[in-house]
């Protein structure tokens, strides 16, 4: 699904970019900087509308693949999810029956 939510790293507290596209299984990532390819990450997604009480979901992901973007400074990258709370996991299902 299209889902244009801004991705944090939980170990920096610093954007790391923006989601074009997510599921139940991965994501893709839209950013100014590459992503290390089979780095894991730990993102904080942040919903633009609270879900049973958070506006915020956490996973745990790999990163899978990484190209830079036919635009100059514009970096792709498809991450696959290793780890999410089931309270996370529900939000997240909520979020994509909803958009």
């Amino acid at each position: 699904r299209r889902a244009f939510l801004t991705a944090v790293d939980q170990a920096t507290d610093q954007p790391l970019g923006h989601l074009n596209d997510i599921s139940e299984r991965g994501l893709r990532i839209l950013s100014e900087k590459p992503m290390e390819i089979g780095a894991r990450y730990d993102l904080r997604l942040e919903l633009p509308y609270p879900i049973d009480g958070s506006e915020i979901i956490r996973v745990g992901v790999w990163c899978r693949w990484s190209l830079e973007g036919e635009a100059p400074g514009i970096y792709y990258a498809g991450c696959e999810i290793q780890e999410i709370s089931e309270a996370d996991r529900k939000r997240l299902a909520v979020f994509l029956e909803g958009n």
